[in-house]
């Protein structure tokens, strides 16, 4: 081989343009400089790095070498390592049998360290550029025969190695491209070399759908906290644009996550590879799709001890084909907040594999006894929710496409816009078309029908927005971020945090029930219907999405946990051959809790309808205001035959044009008035006043004799009663307090009624389903009340310390004798036992 030219430097002469790979550079530079676009420092270390570039043997090391720790544009970056490439290409020498230039010198081990470098300085191109040249480097050899053509050029067949070529790229290629995490890396991971290549498929898999997933949570959370920090008027904007601020956001966040390596990514690997050893396998199509294997052939050898027959195998094919399809379904679509066409997809996957599931459990059956039958089902089953868990989107790659391209931002401004536009051209046109339509009686009719019409599509539109609120609010408390917004915004939750249960607190108790259990202590059978009940309580928060996991890696670790744990129950009933109970007391909790949920959602849509339908009445008002005044008689009354509105309705105009848009319209002012509303939300009114201002709003609402009423349900007590009429009336005053203050205000006011009930010849503790209990002169006495909240707030530690003490000895009373009726007279026998006579020897 003949010596490679070396490139002219600056020193050896001028070249022409056309020979320079740097004279665009170069002209652009001194346009920059001219326009004082970068100072002369700038401008003379460019100049020198040319140089360098030019003489340099290897113009891409040097180029890194001179650019370490300078800060420069990334286009200038991008443009100067293109160049590079160029210099690095003509170089290299045209003959040769691998193909692309620059194949034969690189090993594949090369080009994935170089592909793991560039992700991690965030060099796109340069990963694009190895990815294409990776996937070109399949083993070939360099003399295997072209497949035969046709006239036309088009192969006639395809040879084997042809096929090779096209294969996708394997594991760890694909955590260097997508992750910037290298080969090496991975190995490092506790447990990842002892996976089998299925189950590495998996902890890939699911590291795209964790990813996901803490993309759009990190942009929700940097929107809501954006939005809670703006002035009025930008926070108007940051509403009305939400969804395009947050696709802004999403996009970037991604660069980091995808460039991040194991400095972003290794403590969720750590759990992913974890929970990967007692999970489904999975196997990588030619096409690129990923098929998960949950049962297959091998396990149903195990269990029978012998391969399955035609028959079995075909129950266990169409088994895997309905459990990989119901397993890429996110957990999120099945419940109440996921779109309808969300569930309906998650119901039809999930009849399909309940009646899968059923068919193989008939031949397990066959083959081995019921109780190994029955924990093979279940085991199957909690793989199959921590699949679902994990999910963010069945299509997750085509998710992550989405976020990078630039046309989601176009059609999420388009949309934001349209709207807004929408209303305030509906307001034109309609009274355009009103005038020419109906003549001098137009323009009232438009002056009305122009903002009912807009208001009514607004209204819709807040409804479904409202909606999608609610979804993600439940989606981030599910992941422990529901408190940490309220710190951080101020911003109240729809959903009350304590609606959630814990996920190490249901593990904890499930595996502290079945020790209990397995000891064979004498209190077993008691344990058992605690362990019945439990379960119960479990499945129930799950399905309704009630389960907090925690935020980052520990949540990944506590939904491992807590199926694994509530797997094992499971399988202790299908030991012991236990039947279900219903649990009265445990039913009407849950129903209690899910119908104040739905109370406190409905009147989070209600409040956001209304609002999106004096927006949309008030832009398209002003629509119509504005073609008034294009035309020249705005409120000019004699010339088009209009009338002049009355100071009442200028008012109300005024009013909804300056909530739609910030500020006063011209001639129109609106008096200060006192908010109306139904008797059931004037309380909350009140709240939200007090709340926002930190000060009492006198004489604005009172409770109305409705909201001192409370029907008794099933499983109600004088002490639930009140606690559910103080969450309701008082809001973040009660709520906020310690379990200790709580107690106190509840235990208060329970002696008031209970009194007031004696009085009456009432017993408190014989309460009826449908009794009304008044509590008039109690909770609307503003002084008495202040007196009971004050006095809790006074409470020193070792009042509180004793409260909470004999909370929990009450409560574990209940655990112990859950068929026994708590009356006043019991708690008092429980918190002060009389002292016991000792025998005498």
């Amino acid at each position: 081989m003949s010596e490679e030219p070396k490139i002219e430097s600056s020193a050896e002469g001028p070249k022409s343009e056309q020979q320079d790979p740097f004279a665009d550079f170069t002209k652009n530079l001194n346009a920059r400089l001219s326009g004082k676009e970068i100072d002369l420092d700038t401008y003379t270390f460019y100049k020198q790095t040319i140089d360098s570039l030019r003489s340099a043997d290897d113009p891409k090391k040097e180029l890194n070498a001179l650019l370490s720790g300078k800060k420069i544009k990334l286009e200038d970056f991008k443009r100067l390592r293109e160049i590079a490439d160029e210099i690095v290409k003509g170089k290299e020498p045209a003959t040769g049998t691998g193909g692309e230039a620059g194949k034969a010198s690189l090993s594949r081990d090369e080009v994935i360290q170089q592909m793991s470098a560039a992700m991690t300085r965030r060099d796109k191109a340069e990963v694009d550029r190895l990815s294409t040249l990776l996937k070109s480097m399949e083993p070939a050899s360099a003399t295997t025969p072209e497949p035969p053509t046709q006239p036309g050029g088009a192969a006639t067949g395809e040879t084997p190695q042809g096929r090779e070529a096209e294969k996708p790229l394997n594991v760890p290629e694909r955590f260097a491209k997508e992750f910037g995490i290298a080969a090496k890396e991975l190995e490092e991971i506790p447990g990842y070399g002892e996976l089998t290549d299925g189950q590495k498929e998996m902890v890939f898999e699911n590291l795209r759908q964790v990813t996901l997933g803490r993309i759009q949570e990190e942009a929700g959370k940097e929107y809501r906290k954006n939005t809670a920090e703006v002035k009025v008027l930008r926070r108007f904007w940051q509403v009305a644009s939400k969804k395009f601020q947050i696709a802004k956001l999403e996009r970037g966040k991604i660069e980091n996550f995808q460039f991040g390596g194991m400095e972003v990514h290794g403590k969720i690997l750590e759990k992913l590879v974890a929970g990967a050893k007692e999970g489904p396998e999975a196997t990588r199509k030619d096409d690129g799709s990923v098929e998960i294997q949950f049962f297959g052939d091998t396990n149903f050898k195990k269990l029978a001890g012998r391969g399955a027959t035609e028959g079995e195998k075909t129950v266990i094919q169409e088994f895997d084909k309905s459990v990989s399809a119901f397993s890429k379904i996110p957990y999120e679509w099945s419940l109440q907040n996921a779109t309808r066409r969300q569930r309906h997809k998650f119901e039809n996957a999930k009849l399909q594999y309940e009646l899968n599931r059923g068919y193989l459990l008939t031949e397990l059956r066959k083959v081995t006894d019921e109780p190994r039958a029955m924990r093979e089902a279940i085991a199957l089953d909690g793989k199959i929710e921590m699949t679902q868990f994990l999910t963010t989107h069945p299509k997750v790659e085509r998710q992550l496409q989405k976020i990078e391209s630039k046309w989601v931002w176009a059609r999420a401004i388009r949309n934001t816009l349209a709207e807004r536009l929408g209303y305030f051209a509906f307001g034109t046109v309609s009274r355009t078309l009103a005038v020419g339509a109906l003549g001098a009686i137009g323009a009232p009719v438009s002056l009305i029908g122009a903002p009912l019409a807009a208001m009514g599509v607004g209204g819709f539109i807040a409804h479904r927005r409202a909606r999608e609120t609610l979804k993600e609010e439940a989606r981030m408390s599910r992941k422990g971020s529901g408190k940490l917004f309220e710190a951080r915004t101020g911003e109240k939750q729809v959903r009350p945090s304590r609606d959630y249960m814990d996920a190490p607190l249901l593990k904890n108790r499930l595996g502290s029930l079945l020790e209990k259990i397995s000891s064979g202590t004498g209190k077993t059978e008691i344990h058992k219907k605690h362990l019945d009940r439990l379960i119960q309580l479990a499945e129930a928060k799950l399905k309704d999405g009630l389960v907090n996991f925690g935020r980052g890696p520990e949540g990944i670790e506590n939904q491992f946990q807590l199926i694994r744990e509530l797997g094992k129950a499971k399988g202790e009933f299908a030991v012991l051959s236990m039947t279900r109970q219903e649990h009265e007391r445990l039913e009407s909790a849950l129903m209690g809790r899910k119908e104040k949920i739905a109370k406190h959602e409905r009147a989070y849509v209600r409040k956001e309808v209304l609002k999106g339908v004096a927006i949309a009445g008030g832009l398209a008002f002003a629509g119509h205001l504005a073609m008034e005044w294009y035309r020249g008689d705005l409120f000019s009354g004699k010339e088009q035959g209009l009338r002049v509105a009355a100071p009442d309705e200028e008012a109300e105009i005024g009013r909804a044009i300056k909530k739609a848009t910030g500020a006063d319209v011209h001639g129109i002012t609106a008096p200060p008035e006192t908010p109306i509303a139904p008797p059931d939300e004037e309380a909350a009114i009140r709240h939200a006043i007090e709340e926002s201002t930190g000060a009492e709003v006198k004489g604005a609402v009172e409770f109305t004799p409705e909201q001192l009423r409370e029907s008794v349900r099933t499983g109600d007590s004088v002490w639930k009663t009140t606690e559910r009429k103080l969450d309701g009336l008082f809001g973040n005053k009660f709520t906020e307090l310690d379990p200790a203050r709580k107690t106190f205000v509840i235990d208060a006011i329970k002696d008031e009624i209970a009194g007031q009930m004696k009085e009456q010849g009432l017993n408190p503790d014989r309460l009826k389903i449908g009794q009304e209990l008044d509590y008039s002169g109690i909770l609307d006495n503003k002084e008495k009340m202040d007196s009971f909240f004050a006095r809790a707030n006074d409470l020193d530690a070792s009042v509180r310390e004793s409260i909470v003490k004999n909370n929990k000895v009450i409560a574990d009373w209940m655990q112990e004798h859950p068929g026994e009726r708590l009356t006043s007279e019991r708690v008092e026998e429980i918190i002060h036992p009389k002292p016991t006579r000792a025998e005498i020897p």
